[in-house]
This record gives structure tokens, C-alpha cells and sequence, in this order.
């Protein structure tokens, strides 16, 4: 295990440089071995290192190890009593808090096993079809699953007897802010027209066995000349494996479209769920100063200082991301990578889940273009996520 991550430690005029020894195979297998550089010009003494390992935001194990002294620009070597995370781990990060008798000297983080996750639908029992009036679903014991063959969405997911998506708007791509799908509006030289709200389907087909399904759908994009690949695998627990890829269509004329918009899904689910759970960057921490934490949220709930409910509650660097109701029924949506975006909208009878991938540009409002030059292409984008039913006991 190599350099992972080096940080320093300001103090009032020194620093303290931690780094991780590499492991060797001739390493104590049960200690983690940190160098310390005090580069001040007299000895740091008595000080006490406070460490915690977090995997998956939450803390393992932690102590507590005495420093008697760093003596100055002489390295010293100090060691842990825990593992290395192994391969079969999650995101790890070891917490380290130096401080004196009453002073805190300085904070930091070591990353030590990267988000990784490993999605996968394994078989967990038959499925059978139906396909009536355009409306092909996947049936077993517990779940009814259901697709509109003219427009390649996503339209009824019920999980043993609970419905957990509103069959009106269902499941859809979206790439604007929350509800409002513009991907297929365009610029002319007198101003902004929406040609349809829809994405245009191509083709719609399935593969099929006795105990996982898969369903694909191709979509054209006028608008961005692009073409959408979306990919389900779904097994009989309702569990589905969505991929997400966009990537520039050469058949369709450049687009005049606005630069690259929001890449994403939404989830449009009934009303009566507003418990959150996530594991990301919490609202205390960004990708610098802080490793991702498990934290809760109730959008509908008023902060103390604000007596208004909220209406939106939006999170960046989302690895999963549970929503349930009272009865702890709902939804967990985990991602393939650590950049993810989420988002609750509370509108009409029911909420707008929001499964984003940040873009390099994301604009607030359509401008109209008076320029002739065509603006960036939206390129090629690809991202996966898990969607894993949460059903409470008494349903089971």
C-alpha cells in the first residue's frame, strides 16, 4: 500500500507531514505503520494522536496512541493496532486528530480504500412475462414490474403489494433541473422552441432468462444530436440495475443547443415519503476537508432556524441514498461512482427523486443563442446505479 494520500498539518508556524508506510511483506500483520516529519526547529512533546478507521462512514475501530516526542526534520515511525483494509472492504479512511494537554495541533484524513463498489443482481427466483396492450411486464410472487413499449419508461414498480412509483410519469431520463425534462428543446434564431418534451424512442427489447431480466431502450436526441442507451436488469425481488450512457449521434445534424445540461433520471414516487438516509459528503464536509459520513434528513421537516418546511433537499457525493415512509417501506439507490448527485423535490401529490451525474457545465436557465457556431456537443456520459425495494416487515 503506497503514498495513498499526504497531507499537512498546520500548526502555528510548523507542520507535521503523515505519511502511510507501504506495507511489506515482512509487516506485523496486525499494526498500520504511519512516518511522521515534525519540521519545526525544536521537539514536539507529549502529544496524543486520536485515530479512528471509517468504512462505509462508519467508525470500525479507534484508540488512542501517546507521542512522547517528534524530535525536529527527524522522521518517526508510529504504529497502529488495526488492519489495512482488505480488498473485500469499503471506502476506508483513517481519522487522525493530533493534540497537546489542551490544544488541538491539527486534523486529517488518510484514504485507504477507495469507493468501489461492486453492483451486481444475482438470480433470486423465477420471473414470468406479460405483454398486453403495450404494456410489457415482469411478474413473480412479489413484484409487478411494468414498461410502456411506445416510450421505453419505466411506468409501475410494485413490490409486494406497495407501489413505489407514481404511475403517471413513472421513471424517466431527465436532463434539466427537476422537473422539467428539456432535452428536446432547441435554439433558433428567434428564440428557444420545445419540439417535444419526450426523447425519441428507437428500439425497446429484451433478454430474458428464468430468473433475471433485461431490458434495453435507445432513444435519439434531436436536440443534443445524441443517442440514449438506457439498460435495466431486473431479478424477481424487484431489484434493477439501471446503466445510463449518452454519446453523440454523427447521423444527426449538429445541435445549436445550450452547453452540456444535467445528466440524470427521475424517480417520481407517491407521497408519504420523506425519511432520508445517506452515505456521502454530509452537510459539514466536502471532498477536502472531510471523508463521506452516513447522515438522515426529513426535507418536510423545519429547520430550528427556519419555521418554513423545506421543499428540496439536494446532496452531492451520494454513494447510496435511502428514502422510506413511516412504515420504513421505500427505496435505496446506490451508485457506481462516489460523484453522484441526489435530490428530493416535494411537488403536486408526491416527490421527484433526482439521480444526477455532475456535468462540467450545468446551466440555471436556457439562453437563447444568436451565435452561429454550435456550442459544445454533450459528449459521451455513462453512470450505473443499484435500485434496491425496501419493504418492512409486516409485508414480508
Amino acid at each position: 500500500m503506497t503514498n495513498l494520500l499526504l497531507f499537512a498539518l498546520l500548526l502555528s508556524k510548523d507542520t507535521i507531514i503523515t505519511s502511510l508506510v507501504p506495507k511489506t511483506p515482512a509487516s506485523a500483520p496486525a499494526s498500520t505503520t504511519l512516518r511522521l516529519l515534525n519540521t519545526a526547529t525544536t521537539p514536539l512533546k507529549n502529544i496524543v494522536l486520536d485515530w479512528q478507521l471509517l468504512v462505509n462512514g462508519a467508525i470500525t475501530k479507534k484508540g488512542k496512541t501517546p507521542i512522547p516526542i517528534l524530535s525536529p526534520n527527524k522522521p518517526s515511525l508510529i504504529r497502529l493496532p488495526l488492519h489495512l483494509p482488505d480488498d473485500t472492504a469499503g471506502e476506508s479512511f483513517l481519522q487522525l486528530r493530533y493534540h497537546s494537554t489542551a490544544t488541538v495541533l491539527g486534523e486529517q484524513q488518510l484514504l485507504l480504500k477507495p469507493y468501489q463498489p461492486r453492483l451486481t443482481i444475482a438470480p433470486t427466483g423465477e420471473i414470468t412475462l406479460s405483454d398486453d396492450n403495450d404494456i410489457f411486464t415482469i411478474h413473480s410472487p412479489s413484484i409487478r414490474i411494468s414498461f410502456n413499449r411506445q416510450t421505453g419508461w419505466l411506468v409501475h414498480y410494485e413490490i409486494r403489494g406497495i407501489d413505489l412509483l407514481d404511475d403517471t410519469v413513472g421513471l424517466r431520463s431527465n436532463f434539466w433541473r427537476p422537473g422539467y425534462n428539456d432535452s428536446a428543446s432547441y435554439a433558433t434564431d428567434s428564440g428557444w422552441l420545445a419540439a417535444t418534451r419526450e426523447p425519441h424512442l428507437q428500439l425497446f427489447s429484451n433478454t430474458t432468462s428464468p430468473e433475471l431480466i433485461i431490458i434495453r431502450t435507445e432513444y435519439t436526441l434531436p436536440a443534443t444530436s445524441s443517442l440514449l442507451h438506457l439498460s435495466y436488469t431486473i431479478n424477481a425481488n424487484g431489484e434493477m440495475l439501471i446503466t445510463q450512457q449518452v454519446e453523440t449521434d454523427t447521423t444527426q445534424p449538429p445541435s445549436r443547443q445550450w452547453p452540456m445540461p444535467n445528466f440524470g433520471m427521475q424517480w417520481f414516487l407517491p407521497s408519504g415519503y420523506d425519511s432520508i438516509s445517506a452515505y456521502g459528503l454530509t452537510p459539514h464536509s466536502t471532498q477536502i476537508t472531510g471523508p463521506p459520513g452516513i447522515f438522515y434528513d426529513r426535507p418536510t421537516v423545519p429547520l430550528p432556524s427556519d419555521q418554513t418546511p423545506r421543499a428540496t433537499a439536494t446532496r452531492t457525493g451520494i454513494r447510496w441514498w435511502t428514502i422510506t415512509d413511516k412504515d420504513g417501506n421505500g427505496l435505496q439507490f446506490i451508485a457506481d461512482t462516489p460523484l453522484l448527485d441526489e435530490s428530493i423535490l416535494h411537488s403536486f401529490d408526491g416527490d421527484v427523486i433526482s439521480i444526477d451525474l455532475p456535468t462540467p457545465s450545468t446551466p440555471i436557465t436556457p439562453t437563447p443563442s444568436t451565435s452561429t457556431t454550435p456550442p459544445t456537443p454533450m459528449g459521451n456520459l455513462r453512470y450505473t446505479y443499484k435500485v434496491k425495494p425496501l419493504v418492512s416487515s409486516t409485508h414480508l
